[in-house]
């Protein structure tokens, strides 16, 4: 009996990066991936055996290649500087990842068991990260020495919270808001300089 293409597999996890997005881990249908995959549902089966296991392959593809960008970018510089590519490396992952992260997070709040496994085996990772670089800059005299979980929470809610906001937004509304067109919205909030400038505005409030 012939094995199955090596692509197959790939076409499924391209097409459930897709479907994440919009359906969450919850509202995921194996049926509806294997058909905007092109692939025959007994494929699905072969490759991945179940929709959790599959949820966690492509979660866990994505968050590696977030991880890899950071292991990067923090492997030379100052503590100041480095933390500042971390962060915007994280604001713009947020805000290109928008609307699975608002889905992630309304089925971590649910109980879903994939979701609450890739938290807790992924979360940490980068987060130790953050908290080295912190710890290196308070050190250093650069960020005001008060405790770590109150700092990271700062500079992480003004960095990152946006884009949940925007994606929340976008799936409430649709249209706008006060008049603002909610793709405006998101353009003035989430734009490259966006998120470069509420990093140095984080950093700028963690200064002592």
């Amino acid at each position: 009996m012939p094995r199955p293409s090596r692509n197959t597999d790939k076409l499924l996890i391209a097409a459930g990066r897709e479907l994440l997005a919009r359906k969450g881990v919850s509202g995921l249908s194996l049926r509806e991936v294997a058909k905007r995959a092109r692939v025959n549902l007994g494929m699905f089966h072969y490759h991945f055996k179940t929709k959790g296991e599959f949820a966690r392959r492509v979660l866990q593809e994505m968050y590696e290649e977030l991880f890899s960008r950071l292991s990067f970018e923090t492997a030379e510089g100052g503590p100041l500087e480095r933390l500042e590519r971390t962060l915007n490396i994280l604001g713009r992952f947020a805000r290109d990842n928008r609307a699975l992260a608002l889905c992630i997070a309304q089925d971590a709040a649910a109980g879903n068991k994939p979701t609450l496994e890739f938290l807790l085996k992924n979360f940490p990772r980068h987060a130790v990260i953050l908290i080295g670089l912190l710890r290196e800059c308070q050190k250093a005299g650069l960020v005001r020495r008060a405790p770590i979980a109150r700092v990271l929470t700062f500079i992480g809610g003004g960095v990152m919270a946006p884009a949940l906001m925007v994606a929340a937004l976008e799936r409430a509304l649709g249209g706008g808001l006060a008049g603002l067109p909610v793709k405006a919205i998101a353009a003035a909030a989430l734009s490259d300089d966006a998120v470069a400038e509420r990093v140095r505005m984080a950093l700028q409030g963690a200064k002592p």
